[in-house]
């Protein structure tokens, strides 16, 4: 398929412009519902369950499924679910509702994940740690005291 013949950083890239793109849509849709995060968040979820299935047949022409473990599978995406699109996406979408100054809300949403799991990677996935990957990380937290402070 197309995306299995891309680059790791090919994919990254693309990946990078798809999140820098869409807090702009979620601003403008947002204002058209009355910042009504909810019924953003539901029309968001059946708009990409409808594109993804129509997206996944149209790579693959069949759906063929393999799961090796259908228990540890429910639990990693039930706690998926809940972190990332009730907890993570809820909440981003009231603060993005709710400022003045979505560039706030990007930045600290899009980037204190990085940190955050930087560190839990180098616990869960035994990830290794060098001196450049700590000032990167060290450069980040103060990036973002920098520009909130001064906001």
């Amino acid at each position: 398929s197309i995306i299995d013949n891309l680059a790791l950083r090919e994919i990254s890239l693309i990946s990078a412009l798809g999140w820098g793109l869409f807090p702009v849509f979620d601003k403008k849709a947002l204002q058209l519902i009355d910042n009504n995060i909810y019924i953003l968040f539901i029309m968001k979820i059946f708009i990409a369950s409808i594109l993804t299935i129509f997206f996944y047949l149209f790579i693959n022409k069949k759906i063929n499924i393999k799961i090796k473990k259908i228990n540890t599978l429910v639990i990693y995406l039930l706690l998926s679910v809940i972190t990332g699109l009730f907890i993570g996406h809820l909440c981003y979408a009231k603060a993005l509702s709710k400022s003045k100054n979505p560039t706030i809300v990007i930045l600290i949403t899009y980037t204190i994940p990085i940190i955050f799991f930087s560190i839990l990677s180098s616990i869960i996935f035994k990830e290794k740690f060098n001196c450049y990957k700590i000032i990167g990380l060290v450069l980040s937290i103060i990036g973002i005291g920098i520009f909130v402070y001064f906001d």
